[in-house]
């Protein structure tokens, strides 16, 4: 009766599932995000429910012969952590996205994996926010160049895009456009093919309709 994470294989002709630790006790277990350094090497990322009804963030690693859960840091204070997103350049560098649930708001989440254990990393939020700020993926083109995109509420209940930038040292908020006239907008997804070259996609609501969305970084 209960949401299990699931992985699968391709092996050049047809994909095969592989068997996937769930928390114990846990409700629902669900992948988001994986990415690979190589046949041997991934690493997923998403949440599971705990026996609270609240959210924990959860991480498994592909070693070339199972996948095992990997502890992460809960940030001070939060009730409930999720992670959405992650880009690994090497099997020592890998970085994960998403938000976390804190006194009253959603705010947004990093974490870095130093090829020992999993290390949060400070995200700044946009000042004005009435519900939160989601984080829903990262690509990394080095260990010291990566970007983020999401959406925030930015002081209403309607949604607009957001992304932040790291530079080896910090994140840091970049502006992003918003389609004249929509009352909700979202990047969803971003891929970076350099440093400062990256594209992101979501979809935009203008007026009664839903709009493909998407922006790029030249």
């Amino acid at each position: 009766s209960a949401f299990v994470t699931l992985a699968e294989a391709w092996n050049g002709t047809k994909w095969v599932i592989q068997p996937t630790p769930n928390p114990t006790a846990a409700s629902v277990s669900e992948f988001t995000g994986v990415s690979c350094t190589s046949a041997a090497v991934c690493t997923a990322v998403g949440f599971s429910l705990d026996s609270s009804n609240n959210n924990v963030a959860l991480v498994e690693a592909w070693n070339g012969t199972k996948w095992v859960i990997q502890k992460t840091p809960t940030p001070l204070g939060a009730t409930g952590t999720v992670l959405r997103g992650i880009s690994c350049k090497s099997k020592t560098a890998c970085t994960a996205v998403g938000d976390y649930l804190g006194s009253s708001v959603f705010l947004t989440l990093a974490e870095a994996w130093n090829g020992t254990k999993w290390v949060i990393q400070k995200t700044p939020n946009p000042s004005v926010t009435t519900i939160g700020s989601i984080l829903t993926s990262v690509s990394c083109t080095s260990p010291s160049a990566c970007a983020v995109v999401g959406y925030d509420f930015g002081g209403s209940a309607s949604e607009v895009t957001l992304a932040e930038a790291w530079n080896g040292t910090k994140w840091v908020i970049q502006p992003t456009p918003n389609p004249t006239g929509a009352q909700q907008t979202l990047l969803n997804s971003v891929s970076c093919a350099a440093g400062t070259a990256c594209r992101a996609v979501g979809y935009a609501n203008v007026g009664s309709s839903t709009r493909a969305l998407a922006e790029a970084r030249p």
